[in-house]
This record gives structure tokens, C-alpha cells and sequence, in this order.
């Protein structure tokens, strides 16, 4: 009977040797398929990093009120300054990218936005007002790209062509609105709200040239913010303005007419300064006129909506800008025989625009 136990418990013995070994092993495949491999390891600190950075950031608080306000030195310093080149904002701006585009890192913007500039040959004007356009945007803590939108070839200017190319350009970069600004007005104060508008916003009805005074209600030139949807409600510009004048005035018409309202920063606030520069007079102020009071029965048929004679032949992301390249079409003959009247009494005649 001892000889039968002792074989008995030499055998229990070894069988929980046996499982102690097997769930020894069991234990370390566990420990080694837990551990992920570096690259994974990597990967995933990543994307959680990334994602907790981006849980940890706040909407942008930003307070008007508390900014600077008058940028008068800045303004006459641009004004006088001859030697404002492209490199001069580069050297100004070294955390812009590709297209002028920047956004706060320590915050959320509450606007995502593209400033849409129509040019033609005016690249003195240019550098001045990116260099202080750069300075407001960023204090107020704004998503923004700039668009500059100049018209292909030296025919006759038709701004309203290129507003609506530019403002189909700007709907594939998934903007929540635009700010259109002519290259020659300069922001007086860094409190001109240029976020993007409950309602369509004339920022720039104010200028210098014209006494501060905003002369009538359906005014739009200058600088003018406006989100997608209104600008589609309204149909965009009229395609239908060649040379110098009216497609602003008809654009703040179409507006009213299409139920918007049109807003403006505070009389104190909103300034701006014309620069110096040489405007060509309006070739017809009959055809225009014709226009301007045709306007508010035209603007569901002409404008973003039909009669797209542009076409964007280039397109560009330079440092400072997205440059592109709108050949607007052929004019129709009745404008034709316009310019053609018009060159033959010699209305090319130019005003210099004084400060």
C-alpha cells in the first residue's frame, strides 16, 4: 500500500508540474502579442496626440474692443513707402502657406474665409495691402486664403466675371463665406470685423476719397464680406458691366432685390484709405444707367447662374496667394459699339485719385 502511494503521488505531482508549465507559456504568448510593433506604436501615439490636441482646443475668443483700433502710422508709412515687394511680406509673414493661407494654432476659428482680390497690372497696390491685410486677419484669428483673381489678356475689365469665377473657385475650398476687396482701399483700424457675416457686410463703404460718407444704401464697393449661401441667393454679379463702373452698385441692388440686407461696421470703425492711383473714366454712362435700372428685373438670369462666359485658364498656389487667370469672354455688340464710339472721341482720358 506505501509503494502504491508514493507511485500515486510522484504521479499527481508531476501532472501539476505539467500545467504549471503549459499555463507558464500560455502567459508569456499573451505578454508578447500585447506588444504592438514601433511602427504602430508610433502611428497610434500620433493619432492620439493629434486627436486630444484637437479635443483640447478651444473656439477663438476673439474681442474687437480690446485691439489696437486706428492703424493711422501703418497707413501713412504704406501710403509713402515705395519699396513694399513681395519678399517685404514674405519676411513679414514666415508662418503663411502655400496660397496665403494661415489659421490660429491655439484655437478654433469661428470663420473660415477666402479674400477674393480682382487685379490687373497693380502690383505697387498689392504688397501694401497684403501687408496690412495679413496684420488685421491674423489679430482677429481668422481661417483665411487669399485669392487673387486677375483677368487673362488686355481686353476691357469685366469685374463682375471675374467675381463669379473667383467665387466658384472659392466654394471647392470649402469656405463658410468670402470678403471681396479691391486692391486699393487699406483698412484704417484693425476692428473692421472681417469674419464672416450673419448678413451680407459692406465693410468698406467709408474710403477717404469719398469724405467717410456712405452716399446711398445699395452700396458695395471697396470691401464686402458675404457668406455662400447669399451670394448664390443673389445670383452673384451681373456679367453684363464692361470697363470701369456700375457692377458694384448693381451688385447691392440684386441683394436688396433678393430680400438681403445689407449691413455695415460702426461709422467710427469703418474707414479706409485710397491709394493713389490713375482710374479710367466710364466709357458709357448710358449703357451703364441702362443697366442699373434693369438690375432688379435681370438678376435671377444674369449672373452665377447662367450665362458663364468665364473660364479659369490658370491657376496657381504662390506664397502670398492663390493667383489665377479668368478669360471673362467677348463682350456683346452693343458694348462693342460703345468702346468703338468711345475711342474714336478719345475717352481714354484718365483722374489721378488723391489721398
Amino acid at each position: 500500500m506505501a509503494l502504491l502511494f508514493r507511485g500515486s503521488g510522484r504521479k499527481k505531482t508531476s501532472t501539476v508540474i505539467f500545467f504549471a508549465a503549459l499555463l507558464y507559456l500560455f502567459y508569456c504568448f499573451l505578454l508578447v502579442s500585447k506588444q504592438p510593433s514601433p511602427s504602430e506604436d508610433d502611428t497610434t501615439g500620433n493619432r492620439d496626440a493629434a486627436t486630444e490636441s484637437v479635443r483640447s482646443l478651444q473656439i477663438c475668443t476673439t474681442r474687437l474692443d480690446e485691439f489696437d483700433g486706428p492703424l493711422h502710422a501703418r497707413i501713412n508709412d504704406l501710403f509713402n513707402a515705395t519699396n513694399i515687394v513681395s519678399d517685404t511680406v514674405l519676411n513679414e509673414n514666415p508662418d503663411l502657406k502655400p496660397g496665403g493661407s494661415w489659421r490660429p494654432t491655439n484655437c478654433i476659428a469661428q470663420s473660415k474665409l477666402a479674400l477674393i482680390i480682382p487685379f490687373r497690372d497693380r502690383d505697387y497696390h498689392l504688397y501694401k495691402l497684403l501687408s496690412i491685410l495679413f496684420q488685421v486677419l491674423k489679430r482677429q484669428q481668422l481661417d483665411f486664403r487669399i485669392i487673387l483673381a486677375e483677368q487673362h489678356g488686355t481686353g476691357p475689365f469685366n469685374k463682375g466675371r471675374i467675381m463669379n469665377a473667383a467665387f466658384e473657385y472659392a466654394q471647392k475650398l470649402d469656405v463658410d463665406c468670402v470678403v471681396f476687396h479691391d486692391v486699393d482701399v487699406l483698412p484704417e483700424d484693425d476692428r473692421i470685423p472681417y469674419g464672416c457675416p450673419k448678413l451680407p457686410r459692406h465693410l468698406g463703404g467709408r474710403v477717404s476719397t469719398l469724405d467717410y460718407k456712405v452716399w446711398f444704401d445699395y452700396m458695395t464697393g471697396g470691401a464686402f464680406a458675404i457668406s455662400m449661401d447669399h451670394y448664390i441667393k443673389a445670383n452673384g454679379y451681373s456679367n453684363e458691366f464692361w470697363g470701369w463702373g456700375g457692377e458694384d452698385d448693381d451688385f447691392g441692388r440684386r441683394l436688396k432685390a433678393s430680400g438681403l440686407k445689407i449691413i455695415r461696421p460702426d461709422a467710427v470703425i469703418g474707414k479706409y484709405t485710397m491709394l493713389t492711383h490713375v482710374k479710367r473714366t466710364w466709357m458709357s454712362h448710358g449703357q451703364t444707367d441702362r443697366l442699373l435700372w434693369q438690375g432688379a428685373k435681370r438678376f435671377r438670369t444674369d449672373g452665377l447662374c447662367c450665362n458663364k462666359n468665364w473660364t479659369i485658364v490658370s491657376d496657381e498656389a504662390k506664397p502670398l496667394f492663390r493667383h489665377i487667370y479668368i478669360d471673362v469672354g467677348e463682350m456683346n455688340s452693343q458694348w462693342k459699339e460703345v468702346f468703338k464710339m468711345a475711342a474714336e472721341r478719345g475717352a481714354t482720358t484718365t483722374v489721378l485719385v488723391e489721398k
